[in-house]
């Protein structure tokens, strides 16, 4: 159910002509035009997540399901299952169907605690360091696996010589209706490493985008794709690349991918956009049908009741 609307600090992009406005409470970006109409606009994230992860999921549920009950089905020294009632092999299998809920947040707070820390230690650095994070925060995350994220960050951004540009940058795109938040865009050298930096290349302006998760995937190319296009899109900046920079939130472990390829991602991620506003549409139009069918439903109702009650009262009379 949509919460009321509550819009946080205006933003301008493209030199004032475009004020933007989060709606905290829906977390939705608004277009504010001069005379206070506001114009909600795609999600870049949201507009990604209509690509369908079934694949990767299902399987994974299922192994959170299966951990769990390894985990509770009690068991001798000797490794033989334990007889126990029916009752309590229910209440261990409903405890085990809600495994993956509980794993997803546990996970989820360990790449969050790595993200805030990175954060915290890039804005330092542009205020003080221009853009070269020298040292991380002090203020590490309690959490080892978050810990080893952040270090993991650290070396690759010294191995790259990264120099921050902007961090936790708001975009939109006038031309698609977008907008969104990119993490940021600094200026990047390659490394030695030819499994990470195939052809070296020295001072190209990329754009960096942090994901907690446990595997790369499309979507994140995607996503970054809408980023660099809302930003050529406003400033003309030629961005040459693009990292995707996963922090594992099951081990704690970092993986980077560097992207060239922009016209083929950002064509899918239009794909999307598309896709999203034509299922949105015939939802509305769905929504609006069911109801006009239930006000139907209940005016046949009370016209019904009407006419029984009418026929009573001419009969007594």
């Amino acid at each position: 159910m949509k919460k009321e609307i509550q819009l946080e600090a205006p933003i301008q992009r493209y030199n004032g002509e475009v004020t933007l406005q989060f709606d905290r409470a829906n977390w939705h970006w608004y277009r504010v035009y001069p005379d206070g109409k506001l114009e909600r606009q795609a999600g870049v994230t949201g507009v990604v997540g209509i690509i369908d992860k079934s694949t990767y999921l299902v399987p994974w549920g299922c192994k959170m399901m299966y951990l769990e009950l390894l985990r509770k089905i009690p068991r001798t020294d000797d490794q033989h299952v334990v007889s126990i009632s029916w009752d309590e092999l229910t209440q261990i299998l409903e405890t085990a169907k809600t495994a993956h809920k509980r794993y997803f947040e546990t996970a989820g707070d360990v790449g969050t605690a790595a993200h805030t820390w990175i954060e915290a230690s890039i804005r330092n650095a542009m205020n003080f360091t221009g853009g070269v994070v020298e040292k991380m925060n002090e203020f590490a995350p309690t959490d080892d696996r978050a810990v080893n994220c952040g270090l993991a960050a650290f070396d690759w951004m010294k191995k790259h010589n990264v120099r921050w540009q902007t961090t936790e940058r708001v975009v939109c795109s006038r031309q698609y209706g977008y907008a969104g938040t990119c993490d940021g865009t600094a200026i990047v050298d390659g490394c030695d490493d030819p499994k990470c930096c195939p052809l070296p290349f020295w001072d190209e302006l990329d754009l960096i985008d942090w994901k907690s998760s446990n595997q790369l995937s499309v979507q994140y190319l995607y996503q970054t794709a809408a980023y660099q296009q809302a930003i050529q899109e406003e400033t003309d900046e030629h961005i040459r690349a693009r990292w995707i920079l996963r922090l594992g939130k099951e081990k704690g472990d970092f993986e980077s991918w560097y992207e060239r390829e922009f016209e083929q991602d950002l064509q899918g991620y239009l794909t999307c956009l598309a896709l999203s506003r034509a299922h949105k549409a015939v939802e509305q139009r769905m929504s609006e049908q069911k109801k006009l069918k239930t006000f139907r439903k209940r005016e046949e109702k009370k016209e019904e009741k009407a006419r029984i009650k009418f026929a009573k009262r001419t009969e007594i009379s």
